[in-house]
């Protein structure tokens, strides 16, 4: 299947275009409850891929990930980093490595369990400057995120699809094999369990089709056509269901398991889906949204808007780390309940407990800029 949704495989395309199937179920951490995480934790994951050529084959991927050494940490908590907008040329947008080097530091210093890169993991004009024989998971992932930080390189990376993903291969992100790289599917969840017996969702999300429509406008079509070819491909079989409607079924479908089954639920796209400091361009995406507030969902996170920053809709905090590669002014906070900061680069550190969320913003070089606070009601 195409998606966790859909009931049979696209007809495959031309050289590497492929069908992507699912997991068929969610993996899970477990946080132990003694004081160091680190040497006893393991976390398990499974992943399947079809791979659709002249005679189909199905592989699948069993990996164990030790969580990275750290020093004692309090009982009862989980933390993750939050990046977005990081897959450009290192040496024309130097905030990649500064953002790696406080990544690692900030790392160092807590006991993370994973890293989430929130769309826009490549930059289709950066890919096109690599030699026919580079690939671009290493020239704009490995070599500036993980060859010279070993914390950072340690953790799992849990990646979700942007529009500019979409510009060069959203199939090849998902289809990539290697230990730490995780992207399951278009839309994919993750489970943490805390000791008390608590869990927290990681919904990843993939709302570009709700965003832009089947039909891209002039304006986007011109920015990037091999969006629209991928959208004509997946959507030439109905069999896929490959529409803004449909998807938007699947992560209602995707909410309502979190609500009967987890605690804490945390939403993750690349696009704001409206209520943070970015709302502009969302409009189609405002019923994601409400379906976060009607299944009293706690947080969401993004990136597309290339700051770090706060905001929050009638329930539901919304954050923004999209300043991993290049920095601009196009949000600022307009109201005392914003937070932003632009021209700079940044990241998200946050700490979950049983009962509240410490999200921590730090700046490119590992200052903390500013914190917030998510109550879990």
């Amino acid at each position: 299947m195409l998606l966790s949704i859909l009931s049979s495989a696209a007809a495959a395309p031309a050289k590497c275009y492929v069908t992507v199937t699912a997991p068929s179920v969610s993996s899970t951490t477990v946080v132990p409850s003694t004081t160091v995480v680190a040497s006893t934790t393991v976390v398990s994951s499974t992943k399947a891929t079809t791979v659709a050529t002249t005679t189909s084959a199905v592989e699948t991927k069993t990996s164990s990930t030790a969580l990275p050494s750290s020093t004692a940490v309090p009982k009862g908590q989980y933390q993750f980093i939050v990046l977005g907008d990081s897959g450009r040329t290192p040496s024309k947008y130097p905030s990649m490595a500064l953002n790696a080097a406080a990544m690692e530091k900030v790392a160092r210093a807590n006991n993370v369990g994973h890293l989430v890169e929130v769309g826009d993991n490549f930059y289709e004009d950066s890919v096109a400057e690599l030699a026919a024989n580079v690939s671009y998971f290493d020239a704009f992932w490995k070599q500036p995120f993980k060859k010279d930080f070993p914390t950072v390189d340690q953790l799992p990376w849990h990646s979700l699809l942007g529009n500019h993903d979409y510009c060069i291969s959203p199939v090849e992100q998902i289809q990539y094999h290697e230990a730490k790289w995780r992207m399951d599917n278009f839309f994919w969840n993750y489970t943490v369990s805390l000791p008390s017996g608590k869990k927290i969702a990681f919904l990843y999300l993939d709302v570009n089709l709700i965003n832009y429509g089947l039909k891209l406008d002039a304006k986007q079509l011109k920015k990037c056509p091999k969006m629209q070819e991928w959208f004509d491909k997946f959507s030439a079989d109905p069999a896929n269901n490959w529409t803004p409607q449909a998807h938007l079924q699947k992560i209602e479908s995707m909410l309502q398991d979190a609500q009967k089954n987890a605690d804490w639920i945390f939403g993750f796209s690349h696009q704001p889906i409206g209520g943070g400091v970015c709302p502009e361009d969302t409009a189609n995406l405002l019923p994601i949204s409400d379906l976060f507030e009607k299944y009293k969902a706690q947080a969401f996170f993004n990136g597309h808007a290339h700051v770090i920053g706060y905001g929050k809709s009638r329930t539901v905090a919304h954050f923004t780390s999209g300043a991993g590669s290049k920095q601009e002014v196009e949000c600022e906070a307009t109201n005392p309940s914003q937070w932003s900061l632009a021209n700079k680069g940044g990241f998200i550190l946050a700490t979950v407990k049983d009962d509240d969320m410490q999200v921590q913003f730090y700046d490119q070089e590992a200052n903390p800029v500013f914190n917030n606070t998510v109550k879990r009601v």
